[in-house]
């Protein structure tokens, strides 16, 4: 008796109790390339050591991120993560539904053809005793009787057949489109393995306890858009920030905080090296000029040469190439701005399935100090374009990203907001105002060419007519340029320039005018060259 209680105790002295756990999702913060899951389960301690498995996680956990921590009942001794290829991910809740829409057609289509051959039999027996009751001997009236109610019936049952028949057609039709979705999912949806970690723990009492846990998991990840809208040029930039989220780990997460961070955490941590600069000689790739009605960044021809021009088409950002008013409410967001990134933690609670599909959420709107002001260079474009500047954008909490422009809530087009620029103002183009006209036209009785003795001279000048056609007065920057001679033989001669600023340099011209409602103006531009004879320039 003695030696079987002794092997007893031995027994449980060195066993070591194991509890599988299942942690919720409580917490998920989306990076740019990955997600990070905030989970927690509930654990028996048993005062001793025992492993706690804790299952049914992704299979593309990084484990050299996995962290867990205790409520201070217990202490961790040990965590481990494996990838279990025994339990795989249950069937997402989309191929679930579509099965059950497949059930629920098929028993459908079984009651019908049911009622279908029930009508036939009816049907049958209606005729079979029309043939006996005209053999038979009856009254007149009897006959009428019998014969009335034997129309009346086999109307029925003929009509009521008519309608199950239409109605076994839409049922077979949405059968096939259920199985042809049904193949669709299976044939993208393979059955994945599930990921455990294992965590040994040692306690001294015997009680409850929750775990904590948080790792960085593949195959989700975020990407921000913004809509800028103007409402009007004393009113400041309405900014709606939305983010595009995904994710395929393969569990969904429900009701869940949720947080947007800005911070890339594939980067290496490591200070890099920098290397010798070696100098040498650059051969720049020869460009050839477009030219399309409208600013192009490509080289533009100006007669003299070529040089480049900034782009201005469209509705544009300009630091890269590049509805209506939304009424429903934005989730409270709160923004935090680290040192070297920015995060958004969304205040309602989130869900997102794992289905590797982008969903899109507005998660915050604001009104952004932005001024105003219309440009135009009607040499390039018989347009004016509305601009505005956004200064000290870095504070915004903007990251790079697509934009859709609105003005005055129509659609106007798309851009691309690059914040990897050092500029402190942010410039953006809402696209053409068709409130303000502008004409740029050459002066004939002015433009003339004469020669004497060895040389030419050509006499040049523009008119530039403004017109503001809106109930409000406006100011706009209006852009020309005069050419500039690299040659010593060719000279050009400013004459008329309006009071305009000369960037001698350049030759770039600039006027700021101001319009009242209704109101017009007329700027001119007028100038002359002289080169030698016998050689061909073109002035303008």
């Amino acid at each position: 008796m003695l030696i079987l209680f002794s092997l007893i105790v031995s027994v449980n002295c060195f066993a070591q109790t194991e509890e599988e756990l299942v942690a919720e999702v409580k917490k998920v913060v989306l990076f740019p390339a990955e997600g990070q899951e905030f989970r927690t389960a509930k654990a028996m301690l048993n005062g001793d050591k025992q492993l706690l498995k804790i299952i049914n996680l992704s299979p593309y956990i990084k484990k050299e991120s996995i962290r867990v921590d205790g409520d201070g009942t217990f202490t961790i001794l040990n965590v481990n993560y494996e990838v279990d290829y025994l339990n795989v991910v249950k069937t997402n809740e989309r191929i679930t539904h579509v099965n059950e829409k497949i059930k629920a057609t098929q028993e459908s289509i079984e009651t019908l053809e049911n009622q279908q051959t029930i009508l036939k039999q009816k049907l049958d027996y209606f005729q079979a005793n029309q043939g006996l009751n005209e053999k038979a001997a009856l009254s007149a009236e009897h006959f009428k009787s019998i014969s009335t109610y034997y129309m009346a019936s086999v109307e029925k049952i003929r009509t009521e057949n008519l309608k199950n028949t239409r109605q076994l057609r839409i049922l077979k039709d949405s059968l096939t489109a259920f199985q042809r979705q049904l193949s669709e999912l299976n044939s993208n949806t393979k059955q994945q393995p599930t990921g455990i970690i294992s965590v040994l723990i040692s306690s001294k009492v015997q009680r409850q306890a929750i775990v904590k846990l948080s790792y960085l998991v593949d195959r989700a990840s975020w990407y921000p858009t913004y809509d800028f809208r103007f409402e009007g040029v004393n009113k400041p930039l309405v900014v709606s920030y939305k983010a595009n989220m995904q994710q395929n780990t393969g569990f969904d997460w429900k009701n869940v905080q949720l947080s947007l961070s800005t911070t890339q955490t594939q980067s290496s941590a490591t200070v890099p090296t920098m290397q010798p600069y070696y100098l040498g000689y650059y051969e720049p790739l020869r460009k050839t000029a477009k030219y399309d009605g409208y600013f192009n960044d490509d080289a533009v021809a100006v007669g003299y040469g070529m040089a480049k021009r900034q782009d201005l088409t469209g509705a544009i950002v300009k630091q890269e190439d590049s509805q209506r008013k939304m009424k429903a409410q934005t989730p409270t967001t709160q923004i935090s701005q680290k040192q070297t990134s920015v995060s958004f933690d969304i205040q309602e609670l989130q869900s997102l399935k794992s289905d590797g599909k982008n969903n899109l959420i507005r998660f915050q709107d604001t009104e952004i100090p932005c001024i105003y002001e219309y440009k135009s260079i009607p040499k390039l474009s018989d347009k004016v374009y509305l601009m505005g500047r956004i200064v000290d954008w870095y504070n915004l909490g903007l990251q790079s990203g697509d934009i859709n422009l609105y003005f005055e809530n129509a659609f106007v087009g798309s851009s691309r907001l690059n914040t990897e620029q050092f500029n402190d103002t942010l410039d953006v183009s809402f696209g053409v105002d068709q409130g303000i006209s502008i004409k740029r036209e050459k002066i004939k009785e002015f433009s003339s060419t004469s020669f004497f003795g060895t040389k030419k001279r050509e006499m040049i000048g523009w008119k530039i007519t403004v017109k503001n056609n809106k109930p409000e007065a406006v100011s706009i920057r209006i852009f020309d340029q005069t050419p500039i001679s690299k040659n010593s033989e060719i000279k050009v001669n400013i004459i008329d320039i309006s009071k305009g600023e000369l960037n001698e340099n350049t030759g770039e011209l600039v006027w700021k005018v101001d319009l009242a409602a209704r109101q017009s103006k007329e700027i001119i531009l007028k100038y002359s060259v002289e080169y030698p004879k016998g050689k061909i320039v073109i002035t303008d």
